[in-house]
């Protein structure tokens, strides 16, 4: 990707691509990979590359929204704020990082797919959590996984943005998205919105 130098002090300079149309960023880009992603409750080893999806999520979510954040700055939150433990990063972290950045959020488990659909038809970014049956058969993974929902394509399908790789990040139906979700977050508001 090509380095904008000259929107300065913000962040830690890593500028996020965007992909269908939102700010995006990749747990599996090169700069941050292989960094650690372990806290005091969790020495397990894991890297960003395992196991930063939530951050990652949040990233995208506040760059969009707010300001510049980096993948490897919101695991520094999740890390020192207690959020990364045993079962990666725990699902409270994502209102938490919401708070901390000063952004609206409405949090609702098991989400339907019309709630889905409205809070992206509305302009939210909507964090998902959830799993997938099957290895590569939504948007989801089989040990549970964070995308954000961005938008909708003509068909009225959902836009994912994927912390996996932009590969991933694809348009899913709505149903199909739901029935796997179990947890979400709709995020609005913040100073940085286009």
């Amino acid at each position: 990707s090509i380095m904008n130098f000259g929107r300065g002090g913000r962040g830690d300079g890593e500028e996020p691509d965007v992909v269908n149309g939102h700010d995006y960023y990749s747990q599996n880009d090169s700069k941050w990979k292989s960094k650690p992603y372990i806290s005091s409750k969790a020495k397990d080893g894991s890297t960003m590359g395992d196991s930063g999806c939530g951050p990652t999520a949040m990233s995208m979510v506040v760059s969009d929204r707010n300001s510049k954040v980096s993948p490897t700055q919101m695991a520094q939150l999740a890390s020192q704020s207690g959020f990364r433990d045993e079962t990666g990063t725990n699902a409270g972290f994502i209102g938490y990082a919401g708070d901390v950045y000063g952004l609206q959020h409405q949090d609702v488990a098991n989400p339907s797919a019309d709630y889905i659909r409205n809070q992206v038809a509305n302009g939210n970014s909507v964090v998902l959590n959830g799993y997938s049956k099957n290895k590569g058969s939504g948007a989801f993974t089989t040990a549970g996984h964070y995308v954000v929902a961005v938008g909708t394509d003509k068909n009225g399908n959902i836009l994912v943005n994927d912390p996996r790789g932009k590969e991933y990040s694809k348009a899913y139906k709505p149903e199909t998205l739901a029935k796997e979700t179990s947890q979400s977050w709709s995020f609005s508001g913040g100073t940085g919105f286009r």
